[in-house]
């Protein structure tokens, strides 16, 4: 009865994603199960003591959160990489697996501050069992020997099997992720997972330290190394962190200019290669100088911010809005034709002005944008010519508007 209702709720899950997605889904999820069930009856390979510790650290790195966010995610687990790759060092490929898919499933359900959807739990665990499956079949393949690390350091299966962990879970999370909003899988694995790359080398590095003190059952000292991985994952928030603030505009956190620059650049390169259309509407808010002149900039910074956060709730999920500077805004809408993007324009026009702002006391205003629309390949096959056709659309729409309030004044 139990199964029947686990089944249930599995198949009423999945009707609910896109086909294709939920194919993807369903299809990681079995080979995951597949290869976990296979690596249970070996997991204790004759190292229970050191099994029980790593399972216990996988326990207490997820409960605690240590985590490293990458662009609004949590795939990035750089600390209990650590332990997997202990595990693998130490226990081998199949302690490893148990391990992984333990700590995958601590990730998504005591550590998520909201309840994950079970499709999505089933799906993490899934690929972490596979993603440590493939690698400690390159661990062995390539001569790595479980438990043998204080002995004789085995550098190039590590390394190998840290850059299979950092590809295959990258290219999994990402591919789900792709498939579930319509976007391209290597621009979503580009965009959010490229930048987590080293964290996997260094994790390894780490493990390799961790797997010599339990092989020589120095477990006292376990806390010594806390420091250095304290250190990592703090670190590496900083790159990040450095990381987003190069790429975002200070004021409203949209994606800046230079990221809607190389953003559009891979679009147009996705498009010239499958053919697809895509949409560039530049916008303009009303009145900015208005605002400024009569109630300080900061009443115009307010605004900016107000209209940011209203264009990055009103844009699709996998649609790209940035602040060009000043009061420009420019929306890259992919998969997405003329008379879609004029739809999609008018929207965001009425979101904006459904909000108002104070100019002073009992003084509100009004917000407004003045918006053009330009789509490849029709308006022009290079970044510079849509972006300039989208400019001369907005400034004739902003003409229209003002000589229209000028002949009714």
């Amino acid at each position: 009865m139990a199964s029947e209702l686990l089944f249930s709720r599995a198949r009423t899950v999945l009707f609910k994603l896109r086909p294709l997605a939920a194919l993807y889904v369903a299809a990681v999820s079995l080979a995951g199960a597949l290869v976990i069930a296979r690596a249970i009856p070996g997991a204790n390979n004759g190292h229970p003591v050191a099994l029980a510790v790593l399972m216990g650290l996988s326990l207490a790195a997820s409960v605690a959160k240590i985590t490293i966010p990458v662009t609004g995610n949590d795939s990035s687990l750089t600390v209990c990489h650590v332990v997997d790759f202990t595990t693998l060092i130490v226990c081998g490929p199949h302690a490893a697996v148990v391990v992984s898919a333990f700590g995958g499933w601590a990730q998504c359900t005591l550590r998520s501050a909201n309840r994950n959807p079970l499709h999505r739990v089933v799906f993490s665990v899934a690929a972490l069992g596979l993603t440590m499956g493939s690698a400690g079949w390159v661990y062995q393949w390539l001569g790595g020997q479980p438990g043998q690390w204080a002995v004789t350091p085995q550098f190039e299966p590590l390394i190998s099997a840290a850059t299979v962990v950092f590809l295959l879970n990258s290219i999994l999370v990402a591919g789900a992720a792709a498939l579930t909003t319509r976007r391209s899988i290597p621009l979503v694995w580009f965009e959010s997972y490229l930048p987590t790359w080293p964290t996997y080398m260094i994790g390894a590095g780490l493990a390799a330290g961790i797997a010599v003190v339990l092989e020589r059952h120095a477990y006292w000292l376990l806390p010594l190394l806390a420091g250095p991985l304290v250190l990592l994952h703090r670190n590496f928030i900083a790159y990040l962190e450095h990381v987003r603030h190069s790429v975002t505009d200070p004021l409203t956190g949209l994606p800046n200019q230079r990221h809607m620059v190389a953003h559009l650049e891979r679009q147009l390169t996705q498009a010239r290669e499958n053919g697809r259309q895509f949409a560039v509407i530049f916008m303009d808010l009303d009145g900015l100088k208005t605002m400024n002149d009569r109630a300080g900039h900061q009443v115009g910074d307010a605004a900016l911010v107000r209209v940011a956060d209203c264009l990055r709730k009103t844009i699709r999920q996998h649609d790209v809005c940035a602040r060009c500077g000043g009061d420009e805004f420019v929306a890259v809408l992919a998969d997405c034709g003329s008379l879609e993007a004029r739809v999609r324009r008018d929207e965001l026009q009425r979101a904006v002005r459904s909000m108002a702002i104070n100019l002073e006391p009992g003084v509100r205003e009004s917000l407004s944008i003045s918006a053009g629309v330009a789509v490849y390949p029709d308006d022009g096959e290079t970044q510079e010519q849509l972006l300039a056709v989208a400019d001369n659309r907005m400034y004739e729409e902003k003409f229209r508007r003002v000589t229209r309030h000028r002949l009714t004044a």
